[in-house]
């Protein structure tokens, strides 16, 4: 596994990014990335607020976004900025 997980790392600095989405073109390094991709076309968002109603692609973007209809603000990383509900 720790072999695989380099090869697909050197192919970041490779820029070989053979898994390419049939509506856009646009071209991914990882298979569960195109298929995270296509659900923008498709319009799938599984996770719903329950108080809202918006959706969600990633179970993680929801935990985040409930943390402000707590009045609570989501942990970040100080490296780039994203937004976790959690630490763990």
């Amino acid at each position: 596994a720790q072999n695989s997980t380099l090869r697909q790392h050197l192919q970041l600095h490779l820029r070989r990014f053979p898994h390419r989405c049939g509506d856009c073109g646009l071209r991914f390094q990882r298979p569960h990335r195109l298929l995270l991709h296509r659900a923008h076309h498709s319009g799938e968002f599984p996770y719903k607020c329950p108080q809202c109603g918006r959706s969600f692609l990633l179970r993680r973007l929801l935990d985040v976004h409930l943390l402000g209809h707590a009045g609570r603000q989501p942990l970040r990383c100080e490296g780039c900025g994203a937004a976790f509900a959690t630490a763990a």
